[in-house]
């Protein structure tokens, strides 16, 4: 029998016994995860509505007899038949105080689908409307809690004959869970077994799971102290949420939260204190981990962040095709005026309530629209749902994964620097993009990524005498292609490989042939969604006169013209002033005014965060590849944004917000500071100077919150 030892050289060989080992342990606990994870994708978020017939009586029924509307369809035959573009049927019931109906139809084809629209005094809108898939003798039962429906509206194609509609003004409703497709079950069980068993052989080939065993033995009682100072902290947070709030107040527990993480970071900072200048990437991890969670903690729930409702329901959509979705998730989706943040607690408070509330009424549907940048959260969200936490706490929870990719991808590019571990740890934590990375968006993916990348290219410049491998390479432009993924504008970063010095790659055709398989697929990519946008009117958020076409035809006749608008526009939006609007924005709470902090950092880390590895970087030829990638890339993105978001002819850019920059910066801060010589006292102090910037900046971070989050809370 062969002994296994943690740690083997040359550990791509897959040992049989070590196979068969991981195959009894690790294979099953793989299996269930899956299994949980796919259930919980394909499980219906809400339930279905059924009246209780039998206690109920309804006080109208109505069949095909004198709606109150016919629009572009007639009556023939008993049966309504679609004769135009908008084919609906509308009942008036506003003559009883009707609370709930029950409809039943007969279609076409079980494919067709019907769209209830229901008046509760506002009028028909998108926001108040059911779809559903009737079949054969099926049809839906609707009911609209605490309030009074007045006239409902029935769009259909082909044809539709209603049974019969029973209007109810009183009755009992049932919560009935939505059986899952039967395809699903099979299908789950067969991708799961795929999944343990590609992991199992991952894992049996990495030993990644018996190095971190390992490393946890090998370090138990350092690991130890830290969950009792993290635990003590916890109690500190107690009493001094005591001292300051009492007990009774509603804002205890969010008061609770802040000041619990901000002892928990001042403890973890005096921890790592002796290893922040080799291990820099392990003090981040602890405070964007720490500070993250505190945020999505006490961060209202509603339309905080930019384009909250959208990455909201690409969130729903990505994880399973046809979602259905409850009035909580719409009013979320439609940033409906109640999702807006207030700067009082007890609008918050009723806020979460009738959230939580409403989560169980269908309010709509959405198609499969999957992005890679929101399969996390989506899963979050369901999951929890699935496990049957409240829509408050299932919203806070499709956060989690988000900060999770963000804190870990930068952890692994901060650890992968020779030099500069300092200066990307201070980019990654700016306020902003704290926001992000705890908010619903595709921009903290674009951010952690795109340094995960730059790092993996900036390692290999460090050292030049050492030729790039197969497993770098691949990593290096994988993480730029699922950075440019999201965002296509910012495919620009995929040039930067090119110019890695000619000795340092060996097999050239791999080399480049990834780069141009990642830069054709993006360039796909780019064009399609560029036709779709251009075929149509562009993004009617920017305002009335926004056509893209026209745009683009107008960039192309005066191209001298739209060049003075470029560089008029990028004067301003690359200049220093414009610094604080990238690194303390946050959103729709406000700017912080610490912003001068994180800029004093970045100049200072920028000249004495470097050693001996910055001879190459130091050369001008990286400022040059530097400063023309900061700056191609905004034209890039400001071009992109003036013809899909500004009215035609415009002279300037609309909606290019500051914070795109931030996945460009660090190449230019990095670059411009290295010089042939470094100051070598400050490498000798690399561990207080680190200390000193991690305080620096995340005091910074917590006056911002406090200021802009907390106060609303409390």
């Amino acid at each position: 029998m062969v002994k296994y030892h943690y740690y083997c050289r040359g550990g791509g060989v897959l040992d049989k016994t070590v196979f068969k080992k991981y195959s009894i342990y690790l294979a099953p606990l793989y299996f269930v995860i899956s299994m949980i994870v796919a259930f919980s994708m394909v499980t219906p978020m809400v339930k279905v509505l059924k009246i209780d017939s039998f206690a109920s009586k309804p006080v109208k029924t109505v069949t095909t007899q004198n709606p109150q509307i016919l629009n572009d369809c007639k009556f023939e035959n008993g049966v309504f038949v679609a004769k135009g573009n908008d084919p609906y049927v509308v009942y008036d019931c506003s003559d009883y105080s009707i609370e709930a109906i029950s409809a039943n139809f007969v279609v076409d084809s079980t494919d067709d689908v019907v769209v209830l629209y229901f008046d509760i005094g506002t009028g028909f809108n998108e926001n108040n409307k059911v779809p559903f898939k009737p079949e054969e003798d099926t049809g839906l039962d609707f009911a609209y809690e605490n309030k009074t429906l007045k006239q409902v509206r029935f769009d259909f194609q082909g044809k539709l004959k209603p049974k019969e509609i029973d209007f109810y003004d009183d009755c009992i409703i049932l919560h009935e869970s939505v059986p899952i497709n039967a395809l699903y079950p099979p299908i789950i069980v067969v991708i799961s077994l795929i999944i343990s068993a590609v992991l199992t052989i991952i894992e049996a080939k990495t030993k990644a799971v018996l190095k971190i065993v390992s490393a946890i033995k090998k370090n138990a009682k350092r690991i130890l102290v830290f969950i009792v100072g993290i635990l003590s902290s916890a109690i500190i947070g107690v009493v001094l949420t005591y001292v300051t709030f009492g007990t009774k107040s509603q804002n205890s527990l969010y008061a609770f939260f802040f000041l619990f993480s901000a002892v928990a970071v001042v403890f973890e900072i005096i921890f790592f204190r002796k290893t922040a200048g080799k291990k820099t990437e392990n003090v981040f991890l602890a405070i964007c981990l720490t500070i993250g969670m505190m945020m999505i903690i006490i961060t209202p729930i509603g339309h905080v962040s930019w384009d909250t409702g959208t990455h909201y329901r690409y969130a729903l959509s990505t994880t399973a095709p046809n979602t259905q979705y409850s009035v909580s998730d719409s009013l979320i989706i439609t940033n409906a005026p109640m999702t807006q943040p207030s700067a009082r607690l007890d609008d918050n408070i009723a806020r979460n309530i009738t959230l939580n509330i409403n989560d169980n009424q269908i309010g709509g549907a959405t198609a499969f629209e999957p992005n890679i940048a929101h399969f996390g959260a989506g899963v979050g969200v369901k999951l929890a749902r699935f496990l049957g936490f409240s829509f408050v706490w299932a919203y806070m929870a499709g956060k989690i994964p988000i900060l999770l990719t963000y804190a870990f991808v930068c952890y692994f590019a901060i650890k992968k620097l020779n030099s500069g571990k300092m200066l990307l740890s201070v980019i990654a934590l700016f306020p902003t993009s704290l926001l992000l990375a705890t908010n619903y968006s595709y921009d903290y993916w674009v951010i952690a990524f795109s340094f995960l990348g730059l790092a993996f290219y900036y390692s290999e410049i460090q050292q030049p005498l050492k030729p790039i491998s197969d497993k770098d390479t691949f990593i290096m432009f994988g993480s730029l292609f699922l950075a440019s993924l999201p965002k296509a504008i910012y495919l620009t970063l995929l040039l930067i490989p090119l110019f890695m010095p000619p000795k340092k790659i060996i097999k050239k055709r791999r080399y480049y042939s990834a780069f141009l398989v990642s830069i054709v697929l993006l360039l796909l990519l780019f064009v399609v969604k560029a036709k779709l946008s251009v075929s149509g009117g562009g993004d009617m958020r920017g305002g009335d006169g926004i056509n893209s076409s026209a745009q683009l035809s107008g960039i192309i006749a005066n191209p001298f013209e739209y060049s003075k608008v470029l560089f008029n526009f990028l004067k301003g939006y690359l200049s220093v002033k414009t610094m604080p609007q990238y690194i303390s924005s946050l959103a729709y709470f406000g700017f912080g005014t610490h912003a001068n902090i994180f800029i004093w950092s970045i100049i200072i880390l920028g000249i004495i965060d470097k050693n001996k590895y910055d001879a190459e970087t130091a050369k001008l030829y990286q400022k040059i590849i530097a400063v023309l990638l900061f700056i191609g890339t905004a034209a890039m993105i400001a071009t992109a944004l003036y013809v899909d978001f500004t009215p035609v002819g415009s002279s300037s850019v609309c909606g290019c917000q500051p914070r795109y920059l931030i996945p460009i910066i660090f190449p230019v801060c990095y670059t411009l500071g290295s010089f042939k010589k470094h100051i070598t006292f400050f490498e000798k102090h690399r561990a207080v100077v680190n200390t000193v910037a991690f305080a620096a900046c995340s005091y910074s971070i917590y006056i911002d919150v406090f200021e802009l989050v907390l106060k609303k809370m409390v």
